[in-house]
């Protein structure tokens, strides 16, 4: 079931070794710990219903730098202990619709964002896997827009390479634009990034609008003055399940990461942060820190939220936290005071909130992309307050 893999014969038979592997180990279960929290069974039984999508279109904007083929010296970034204990990477190349490789050449620098926009089709199923590298000194700017449908099933696999003193900002936006009812849509994303020497990556993902909803992301931070500096959110109502995993893996000294991830909650919708760091012996001087909060607009709705660090260095600066509340019954008594109605009032502490968060992001691009996710859900669900 391949197509449009622009690889080598090397490349190619390294994708169809999968298929065996796929027959044995399936997909992810909840028996797996690293998938504990999030259980596929409402998309492993109708995968059936989703037809390979060989039609979606590659962004034009990248056709110039994807003339290089994958070949047998790419396969050594899809065989990381990352993908290789991970059970969606089978199923990815096994029902493997894209392959492709992206580079941008050194010093490249992009004053306006590339902008890439993935629609999928009703019952459709996209499972394309990239393999980027980003050039000594880039400087870049990425969007990724996706946009499920009712019926639809999003399976990306990114292999992020950034070499000495590059710079990228990336956002994924992750929603159901046409806001269909949903039956049955789902996006399990893996995404993994190699940081080298005073390179850095800022990532920003948003998650909204359809079933089953999970961004895997390891990173490793393979050199001095390496950074990485993350935050997600996700937006649940109804029965929605969001899931934002992260492995950051501090393998040298003198290295940043931080990670901020902020969830909203509604209905009986799920919210899942996993959220891990790693520090290796080696790495002195490290500096992890990690942040949770979540905002429960429900009784029935539930988050789940796992802080980990794993420390093997002396000389360290790391933390981790988690706070999960509903609005704040003080804050939510003034407005009430000052005679505004009860609604309006939780609209107003809302947007606050949601604010709050956009304003955490330093980098424009990123932060319009969360507002914009923001705004699009306080409407969805007649929430907005025009400031």
């Amino acid at each position: 079931m391949q197509h449009n893999i622009n690889g080598s014969d090397e490349f190619v038979n390294f994708c169809s070794s999968f298929n065996n592997k796929y027959l044995v180990n399936g997909w992810p279960d909840s028996k797996d710990e690293h998938w504990k929290f999030t259980r596929l069974q409402k998309l492993i039984p109708e995968q059936n219903l989703f037809k390979l999508d060989k039609n979606v279109f590659f962004p034009e904007s990248l056709i110039e730098f994807s003339k290089d083929s994958l070949d047998a010296s790419s396969i050594k970034f899809f065989t990381s202990d990352f993908f290789k204990k991970n059970k969606m990477t089978d199923v990815i190349f096994q029902n493997l619709s894209h392959a492709y490789k992206i580079s941008f050449p050194s010093d490249f620098i992009n004053d306006n964002p590339i902008i890439i926009d993935i629609e999928l089709n009703e019952s459709s199923w996209c499972s394309p896997v990239f393999l980027i590298d980003f050039g000594i000194k880039s400087n870049l700017n990425i969007i990724i827009n996706v946009h499920l449908t009712s019926t639809s099933l999003f399976t990306p696999l990114f292999s992020l390479n950034l070499l000495n003193k590059s710079s990228v900002n990336l956002g994924l936006n992750i929603l159901n634009s046409k806001n269909k009812k949903l039956i049955n849509s789902g996006c399990i994303n893996l995404i993994e990034c190699n940081i080298h020497n005073n390179s850095q990556m800022n990532m920003v993902v948003s998650q909204q609008g359809i079933n089953t909803a999970r961004s895997d992301i390891n990173v490793n931070l393979l050199e001095e003055k390496s950074q990485f500096h993350f935050n997600g959110v996700y937006f649940g109502r109804e029965s929605h399940h969001n899931d934002i995993t992260t492995s950051i893996n501090h393998i040298s000294p003198d290295c940043v990461s931080n990670q901020t991830v902020r969830g909203i909650l509604d209905d009986k919708s799920v919210g899942v942060y996993q959220g891990g760091i790693k520090v290796f012996q080696n790495a002195q001087k490290t500096d992890g820190q990690q942040m949770s909060r979540v905002l429960l607009l429900s009784k029935l709705a539930e988050s789940n939220t796992k802080p980990a660090l794993e420390i093997f260095a002396d000389d360290v600066s790391c933390s981790h936290g988690a706070t999960i509340g509903e609005l704040d019954k003080n804050q939510l008594f003034y407005l009430l005071s000052r005679g505004i109605d009860e609604n309006e009032a939780k609209k107003i502490l809302i947007n606050a909130y949601l604010n709050e968060l956009i304003g955490e992001i330093n980098h424009l691009d990123l932060s319009d992309l969360v507002e914009k996710a923001s705004n699009y859900w306080l409407k969805q669900n007649d929430m907005y307050v025009d400031s």
